[in-house]
């Protein structure tokens, strides 16, 4: 909370900090609450967003020693692109995901890393090149019961999509 709509300790987040929250998501899992950091300090007060912290946020998920654990991917070698992991993991009691909500709002940062004129080309080409629109278009497609929680949960990445392309 020190950060929010405080633009001058936006703009000088260290690194360091940046990288704990990456570390926390790879460590005890896929929350949502590791995220929100990257959600706060985009921008400050009124909506006007930080183009410099934008560029390091946008880095540092799509960071090749990052990517695959950030945007919770699975691999398969087979795969034309990666594709997101949806799987709830347990490998300890500190260890959780939240793989849908997590999604969601990791598509909303990867939004909001490419609002405003400076670079905005090239985040929204990273972006792109991360989360193809075949593949968007792939989970858009998909159909699940709406009255399970899974479903609810679905929808709300189905909204997160759509604001991303």
């Amino acid at each position: 909370e020190i950060y929010r709509d405080n633009r001058k300790l936006c703009a000088g987040v260290p690194d360091e900090v940046l990288d704990e929250m990456i570390q926390l998501i790879k460590k005890q899992g896929h929350q949502v609450r590791f995220l929100e950091l990257f959600e706060i300090v985009q921008k400050s007060r009124n909506n006007k967003f930080i183009p410099e912290v934008q560029r390091r946020i946008l880095d540092k998920i799509l960071d090749p020693e990052n990517k695959n654990d950030v945007l919770c991917y699975r691999n398969r070698s087979n795969a034309r692109f990666l594709k997101f992991e949806f799987k709830t993991r347990f490998r300890d009691n500190a260890y959780r995901d939240e793989p849908y909500i997590y999604h969601a709002r990791i598509i909303h940062i990867l939004q909001m890393c490419g609002v405003g004129r400076k670079n905005m080309y090239l985040a929204e080409a990273k972006c792109q090149k991360a989360l193809p629109v075949e593949y968007i278009l792939e989970l858009l497609m998909k159909q699940y019961d709406e009255k399970t929680e899974k479903g609810r949960s679905f929808i709300n990445l189905k909204k997160a999509l759509l604001g991303f392309i």
